[in-house]
């Protein structure tokens, strides 16, 4: 069961990284393995327009990326 869906054109490929760098700013491969810097410039990038269950969120991850 389930949906099926079309990932033919126009969808394009990207990486979950480019994506968020796109989006956001928010370049993770420039910040390396330096989990509390991630979370900083996320929070810092999203700043109040985050729900408080979205900062919590961002404060329990365990890994960058």
């Amino acid at each position: 069961m389930g949906v099926e869906i079309c990932l033919e054109r126009p969808w394009r490929r990207e990486t979950m990284h480019n994506l968020v760098k796109e989006i956001s700013g928010i370049n993770f491969n420039e910040l390396g393995n330096d989990l509390e810097v991630a979370k900083q410039a996320t929070l810092s990038t999203l700043g109040n327009d985050l729900e408080y269950k979205d900062k919590a969120s961002i404060e329990a991850c365990q890994s960058v990326g």
